[in-house]
């Protein structure tokens, strides 16, 4: 089966170019979001994994913008965005009685972070014991306490790494 062509190039195509601008020509309260997913859903624009690929449409699209083949409506959030963590109204309490030999910890166990109350506390060990404080993972994510019988030891996050495309950036 072939490989499908980049976002990039597939919306550069002159058929979905000219769709790009029909669906903005018929809908001017239509969001450059919305506008990203209706082309997902009509193009068929999915990753390896199935998903549909929002995102990288929206960065096409500002592609197409810049040498003025599509006029996007303006952003919802113009301007730099900015992020901050979510979290606890308290700092997590300290461990009591670690011991200073991993085997003699008690209860050790990795806890996968699914709730909001997981990831503030996950949040909470990260800004105040992380050498980079409040950096974010990026892409598909995974989270987990480290927990014991003596209290919360730490925190780990996997972060998917970013794919190089060949062209700088």
């Amino acid at each position: 089966m072939p490989a499908a062509p980049p976002i990039k190039q597939a919306l550069g195509l002159p058929e979905n170019a000219k769709l790009v601008r029909e669906l903005l020509a018929g809908n001017s309260s239509l969001s450059r979001t919305v506008l990203a997913k209706e082309l997902c859903c009509r193009l068929t624009l999915r990753d390896a994994k199935g998903d549909w690929q929002i995102a990288t449409a929206a960065r096409a699209l500002r592609e197409m913008e810049k040498p003025g083949l599509v006029r996007l409506p303006l952003p919802a959030h113009p301007g730099p965005r900015t992020w901050s963590a979510s979290r606890l109204p308290r700092a997590v309490a300290r461990p009591k009685g670690v011991p200073e030999r991993l085997e003699e910890v008690q209860g050790l166990k990795l806890v996968e972070v699914t709730t909001p109350e997981g990831l503030r506390m996950w949040n909470e060990l990260m800004l105040s014991e992380h050498p980079l404080r409040a950096c974010r993972l990026v892409g598909r994510q995974l989270r987990y306490l480290v927990a014991s019988d003596h209290g919360w030891l730490g925190g780990i996050g996997f972060g998917s790494a970013a794919l190089f495309s060949g062209e700088p950036g």
